[in-house]
């Protein structure tokens, strides 16, 4: 489901109380997990009517997905810069920062945000597979055409498998796990780079 699919309002007001409604699905999320995300738990959590939810969201798929394409946004205005890179940026850093660049600061802000790892899932295609094309056309660049695709794709199968390790894992040191995520990826990074 996209953004587009979501009914948005146009005054202040209705923003707000659309925000009110998400904050109030992130944190029940964040709690108690997916099952707990109902609509009538999350007016009530809202202060609002359950008959209110249904003005912004139809279901809890497209209240989900709303919260879904939120994290999307708040992720793409992060990562704005790593996309608008040119070739010459992505050659001239250390594989470090180009760990950092891809993967670090989306696992920082997956794990900062707990709930946007309960939307995973609900990321659409299109966005992964954005990402993706990303993530190969800078190890291709740095690899070569022979070596770079399979190494892309097992750059973006750790990271992605890890923020599905956080969201199922009950550790109280996720912040700790996941900052040595990318030194792992970099590592491969710099042996594969002969480094």
């Amino acid at each position: 489901m996209n953004a587009k699919q979501l009914r948005s309002p146009r005054q202040t007001r209705g923003i707000l109380r659309r925000d009110t409604i998400l904050d109030a699905a992130a944190s029940l999320l964040r709690e108690m997990g997916p099952g707990a995300v109902t609509m009538q738990a999350v007016a009530h959590r809202a202060g609002s009517s359950t008959g209110s939810m249904y003005h912004f969201f139809k279901d809890r798929e497209e209240l989900l997905g709303g919260l879904a394409a939120r994290h999307s946004e708040a992720l793409m205005a992060i990562l704005g810069p790593t996309f608008a890179a040119d070739d010459l940026f992505w050659q001239d850093l250390t594989p470090e920062r180009v760990i950092d660049a891809l993967f670090g600061r989306a696992i920082l802000y997956y794990t900062s945000h707990r709930d946007a790892l309960a939307t995973l899932k609900l990321v659409p295609v299109a966005e992964v597979k954005q990402f993706q094309a990303l993530v190969s056309r800078v190890i291709c660049l740095r690899l070569g055409s022979e070596a770079g695709p399979a190494a892309a794709r097992t750059l973006f199968s750790l990271s992605t498998g890890t923020l599905h390790f956080l969201h199922d894992a009950e550790d109280e040191n996720l912040e700790e796990i996941a900052a040595s995520i990318p030194d792992a990826l970099a590592s491969y990074l710099s042996r594969l780079e002969g480094r």
